[in-house]
């Protein structure tokens, strides 16, 4: 028979560390946490003691397959720090990102690489003081909905990081 324990009370909004300690002899344990997970993003803090972060859409009302273009301003706060930055910009669900904008950015040398998510597109890139660049998309179908969030963080400190909240598009 499983012993249910909620925990919730004994939790706090920073880190908590759970250890389940195994007393006499049984040798065969299996646990299950199950966890929820809420951000209030009238609460998200939009300045970083890190990173400078801006993304504009230049239009959040749009028709079916109308482009849309998205200026991403991404700058580190102290300059003598140099290492690779990860930008993670939300998109609306179902757009079509113009890989040709993003690698006109690549190219010109804004950004080293880029993946495309279905919620977001991924940079990567070296930057000491500022970058700015622009790519497209085109939404492939009509909704009312949020991007994913935008961030920007440090690729070797999970700290030094940025994050705004999502952003709402109206597609007709």
């Amino acid at each position: 028979q499983p012993f249910i324990f909620d925990a919730s009370a004994f939790l706090t909004g920073d880190n908590n560390r759970i250890e389940i300690k195994i007393t006499g002899d049984l040798n065969l344990t299996m646990a299950q946490f199950v966890s929820t997970h809420y951000i209030n993003w009238n609460d998200v803090r939009e300045d970083s003691r890190y990173f400078d972060l801006k993304v504009d859409f230049d239009k959040l009302q749009a028709k079916i397959s109308e482009e849309i273009n998205c200026t991403v301003q991404i700058a580190r706060k102290k300059s003598n720090i140099f290492g690779m930055i990860l930008a993670e910009i939300g998109l609306p669900p179902g757009a079509d990102v113009d890989r040709a904008s993003l690698e006109k950015a690549r190219s010109e040398g804004w950004i080293s690489r880029y993946d495309i998510l279905p919620d977001r597109v991924i940079v990567y890139l070296w930057a000491s003081s500022g970058n700015t660049f622009t790519f497209k998309f085109k939404p492939r179908f009509g909704l009312n909905a949020q991007t994913a969030p935008s961030s920007v963080y440090d690729y070797y400190n999970e700290e030094a990081k940025a994050t705004l909240p999502p952003q709402r598009f109206e597609i007709r």
